[in-house]
């Protein structure tokens, strides 16, 4: 099956300040590029995994055929500067698992003031069967079938907060898939999202010896 993408692929480049690492401002660079999936079919998969950056490059016909397709189906549906807040995780019929921030979650469901708790709720009713939203230095919150957990922030050295959502989604999608408990996902993504913000952009990733070091520590 050939399933068109988007064709706008963006380059971000961020200019940041020497010693704090702050972010000073950041340049898109948007190409035209026909781009297609041939051949891939989702439901040959144990876990499909869709990192949305709201750059243009996945469709709504992508979207469509994913959520129909994929046997298991996380989803991280960003809002950032380039897209503006247009890109919400609202446009998924469906997912398995979904990791959002607070900002990502309340913008989806246009709620800015009640209880994080409500927020996800009703984000639970467009069916997504298990819904993380991460909370920055207050940790993250679960919700699924068996009810709500938190687990507190367990950064140590916080030097670049930039991907710590993306570590803490990739690392978790794996176990949502096998079945871990709530509990378990919570844990695990606020350790992989703490050893990201102790690397400044990408000079380390999260590997394997670093996770298991920080969650026995």
């Amino acid at each position: 099956m050939d399933v068109e993408l988007g064709f706008i692929v963006t380059t971000k480049r961020r200019f940041v300040e020497e010693e704090t690492v702050r972010k000073l401002f950041e340049v898109h660079e948007a190409t035209i590029e026909p781009l297609s999936l041939e051949q891939t079919k989702p439901s040959e998969y144990d876990l499909t995994v869709v990192a949305d950056f709201g750059h243009g490059c996945i469709s709504n016909a992508l979207i469509s055929w994913v959520c129909k397709e994929a046997r298991f189906l996380a989803v991280n549906c960003q809002t950032n500067s380039a897209n503006t807040g247009f890109n919400l995780i609202t446009k998924y019929p469906r997912a398995d698992f979904v990791v959002v921030d607070e900002l990502e979650a309340r913008l989806a469901m246009h709620d800015r003031q009640s209880p994080i708790e409500d927020v996800i709720r009703g984000l639970y009713s467009f069916g997504f069967r298990r819904i993380i939203v991460t909370l920055g230095s207050h940790g993250s919150v679960g919700y699924d079938e068996t009810g709500f957990y938190r687990e507190p922030s367990v950064a140590k050295n916080v030097v670049d907060t930039m991907g710590a959502g993306d570590a803490f989604f990739c690392i978790t999608a794996p176990f949502a898939a096998a079945g871990a408990s709530m509990r378990d996902l919570l844990r695990i993504g606020n350790a992989a999202g703490a050893i990201k913000c102790a690397v400044v952009g990408h000079r380390a990733s999260v590997d394997r010896k670093s996770l298991l070091a920080y969650l026995a520590s």
